[in-house]
């Protein structure tokens, strides 16, 4: 008898995590085919793993872009790190220029695009409100676009949620990271 309402509970808990943890327009084939890293909560303000964009496979660029990837993200308070080198982001390090990117931030309630600059966090071009963006149960699929002429765009289901004009840089790394809100997960580089 308890074997069964073990598998009743499992069977109940397969079903309803399938129901929950993806938002309706996403499904598990929607992310099968993506890479998956997960952040855990202030242990990785920046991730160790820096990831090459000529590694990538589904990047879509266009002849005026250096990147187009379609991401999925679940959690809040994510870091977006866009190097010209391999090397790990250090804020305040002239000899390295990044693009910087927080989504979801501010209790999950604000995100902005930075360039990295000499003391100091450089050209920002505001926060956006982006309340409702993210989420802890349900996948967000954002697109994300960065120009050669430096220009970085997200996307949200193929519309424009917000872009910062910046000075351009030969981006050919990123690296994911997330702050204080808690643990999240993101998949990249998908079809």
């Amino acid at each position: 008898m308890n074997n069964m309402i073990l598998r009743i509970f499992f069977l109940l808990t397969i079903y309803f995590s399938k129901i929950e943890s993806f938002n309706k327009t996403v499904i598990f084939n929607d992310v099968v085919d993506c890479i998956e890293l997960q952040l855990e909560e202030k242990k990785h303000y920046y991730t160790d793993i820096v990831i090459p964009i000529e590694n990538l496979c589904f990047n879509q660029r266009r002849f005026d872009e250096i990147l187009r990837m379609k991401t999925f993200f679940l959690g809040s308070d994510f870091y977006i790190e866009m190097m010209s080198n391999s090397n790990k982001p250090i804020y305040y390090n002239p000899k390295i220029r990044f693009y910087h990117t927080v989504l979801g931030g501010w209790e999950g309630k604000k995100s902005k695009i930075s360039i990295s600059a000499l003391n100091g966090p450089g050209l920002t071009c505001g926060s956006t409100d982006t309340a409702n963006l993210l989420h802890k149960f349900y996948f967000t699929e954002l697109e994300i676009v960065i120009k050669k002429h430096g220009l970085v765009q997200y996307f949200e289901y193929g519309f424009l949620r917000f872009e910062c004009q910046l000075e351009p840089i030969n981006v050919t790394h990123l690296a994911f990271g997330i702050g204080e809100l808690g643990d999240g997960r993101v998949f990249y580089d998908c079809p």
